[in-house]
């Protein structure tokens, strides 16, 4: 559950989308921390989608990341984000495609996500704990790396995974909120 990134200074209080949300409590924690924020019109927008220019950017502030220098040619300095990216690019946490580009406003897929946090955790030393990958559409998750990150934020209880059927499925594909 790690949501919307910072577009203002608006205070917690006032985000009156949150009042009935599953993941509120998780939520105004992260607002406490100041590594997410909400919109200039008093929303958080929990549901809204996250692209990887803002994930960059939680996961910037959420480790206090030092500075990095530009290296993606789709990032302008000017950019909000570009602080954010560059600091995670750095440290190994994020990474581009071909012709040095990032493709800061593309949303971010459930299994980019999780390969960011897996990194993050290796960026931390933390220990890790691989998990079954039992989804039910397990078989969707491609590349090595995504299976093991996956594995590694289901041993971690990070993720659970969407109720289906008689089991779950980790829907690798669908945008993050």
């Amino acid at each position: 559950c790690l949501y919307i990134l910072v577009l203002s200074t608006t205070s917690f209080a006032a985000f009156n989308d949150l009042e009935n949300h599953w993941c509120k409590e998780k939520i105004n924690e992260f607002l406490e921390s100041n590594f997410v924020q909400g919109y200039e019109d008093g929303t958080y927008a929990p549901g809204e989608k996250v692209n990887r220019g803002q994930f960059a950017t939680i996961l910037m502030r959420a480790l206090n990341l030092p500075s990095g220098d530009s290296t993606f040619s789709d990032v302008p300095a000017s950019s909000k984000l570009a602080e954010g990216i560059n600091a995670a690019a750095a440290v190994g946490i994020v990474s581009g495609y071909s012709n040095n580009i990032f493709k800061p406003e593309q949303n971010i897929a459930r299994v980019e996500m999780a390969a960011m946090i897996d990194r993050a955790l290796d960026y931390l030393g933390a220990k890790k704990t691989q998990g079954a990958l039992n989804f039910t559409d397990a078989n969707q998750i491609s590349s090595s790396t995504f299976r093991l990150a996956v594995m590694n934020m289901v041993g971690l209880k990070i993720i659970n995974g969407f109720p289906d059927g008689d089991g779950y499925a980790f829907k690798p594909a669908q945008d993050a909120t």
